[in-house]
């Protein structure tokens, strides 16, 4: 039972239809690529449900960003900046689709928002799946070879049928790894979760 100081308590009223399925995205108030740089802008998406707040707790992750905070109100997650937003060519937003509903539905796929300086910006993308996943949810990561050393670049989770896809990558060589639930150390999480690499040395985004 959770209880909101100063506002009533908001519920779906009772009867009609199972609700099986998870949030849905309506809408966002600043379009894909957008100019936040520098700015205090609030980032609001609008959902088709309820959305529940514990669901919420660690599962928005910005890219090379730490100083932000949301709230979540009612069928709406708000994110925004502690001062500002920092000046990036690009500020990634990824969300988790473990965000659920009032009855642990969770959405069918993950959430990603690329905002930009310049709307001139290479969007090289790979996109794949996790093949011999049976349904369970597994996190990819995104390593660029960086002289003998690999950089985590980017994460992103699979969806139900185990696809994933990451956008405006810079151009070079990139190797995945995808880890069962979350991606915490790939060295420690290789020796006790399941996980995969892909099959080539790596992938060149060269062209």
């Amino acid at each position: 039972l959770f209880i909101f100081l100063g506002c009533a308590s908001q519920l779906k009223p009772k009867g009609g239809p199972l609700d099986n399925e998870g949030p849905m995205l309506v809408k966002v108030s600043h379009p894909n690529l957008s100019n936040i740089s520098n700015s205090k802008d609030k980032i609001t998406l609008y959902f088709d449900e309820f959305i529940e707040p514990l669901s919420v707790v660690n599962a928005i992750e910005i890219i090379n960003v730490d100083d932000f905070e949301y709230m979540v109100r009612g069928k709406k997650i708000i994110i925004q900046p502690k001062h500002k937003w920092p000046d990036l060519k690009i500020i990634k937003i990824n969300i988790s689709r473990k965000i659920s509903d009032f009855q642990n539905n969770m959405m069918t796929e993950p959430i990603h928002f690329v905002f930009s300086k310049s709307g001139d910006i290479i969007n090289n993308q790979i996109t794949g799946q996790i093949i011999n996943a049976n349904s369970d949810l597994f996190e990819v990561g995104v390593y660029e070879m960086m002289s003998e050393d690999y950089v985590l670049i980017d994460k992103t989770e699979t969806d139900d049928d185990g696809l994933f896809s990451f956008s405006y990558l810079d151009t070079g060589k990139y190797v995945l790894a995808a880890v069962d639930s979350n991606i915490d150390s790939l060295i420690y999480d290789i020796t006790t979760k399941k996980y995969g690499f892909i099959s080539q040395d790596y992938i060149s985004l060269n062209s």
